[in-house]
């Protein structure tokens, strides 16, 4: 008998999700979240954020004001404390907000600036961390060092053990991109909206589910997304 191989997995945020990945998403890995607008990508990530109190949960906000960012998290699950935003999004400094870090307008050396503070004042913890989104960074940067700053952070998650997943809009971006971003990548999880309901696919987890599995059904309601 062939024997099963045990990964190191944390929690998605979304029980029977977990259970189909049996455990949830591999530590150390980078993941591509890719969908159309309202698919609920932003609820995939909150939903990974929040999913422990034991780790750290890192939201990069490149697409909302991370004050509004703190107020969804703390709304989606109430009493959750263990969580920081970078508020790349706004291009002008406000006063200090609990929680949350500025660093500018889609600016990729801050942005890595923090993330690096944040692993010298939690070295203990697992970061859980989001990207939201990508493709706002590829606006306001080059192709090229948006590429080298996702090889360069992703390079650290793999080497500490935390888990980083990356919102993508669906056709937004050249095919090559959508290329490069898979290749930089661990898994991909793309979300579809059919005449039947909404959808996604999932590849590169390392699951026996993988190779049943082709669309998961799921659905959005006042509790986030849950799966049908």
């Amino acid at each position: 008998m062939k024997k099963r191989v045990v990964y190191n997995r944390i929690s998605t945020g979304i029980p029977k999700f977990d259970k189909i990945l049996e455990g949830g998403y591999l530590k150390g890995s980078a993941i591509l979240l890719v969908g159309a607008p309202r698919m609920g990508k932003s609820l995939f990530a909150t939903h990974f954020v929040t999913a422990s109190n034991e780790d750290l949960g890192v939201y990069i906000t490149t697409s909302d004001l991370g004050v509004n960012v703190v107020k969804k998290i703390t709304s989606f699950k109430k009493e959750f404390k263990s969580f920081k935003v970078i508020d790349a999004y706004s291009s002008t400094f406000k006063k200090k907000e609990r929680n949350i870090i500025n660093v500018g307008k889609s600016n990729l050396s801050d942005i890595s600036v923090a993330l690096s503070e944040i692993w010298k004042s939690y070295p203990k913890k697992t970061l859980r961390c989001v990207i939201d989104s990508v493709s706002n960074l590829l606006i306001h940067n080059s192709v090229d060092d948006v590429a080298n700053f996702l090889e360069d952070v992703i390079s650290k998650f793999r080497d500490k053990g935390g888990v980083l997943l990356l919102i993508v809009e669906e056709g937004m971006h050249d095919d090559k991109v959508y290329v490069m971003l898979e290749a930089l990548t661990d898994s991909t999880i793309e979300l579809e909206k059919k005449s039947e309901g909404s959808f996604f696919m999932f590849r590169g987890f390392n699951v026996e589910n993988e190779k049943v599995l082709e669309f998961v059904p799921y659905k959005i309601t006042c509790k986030g997304v849950e799966l049908k």
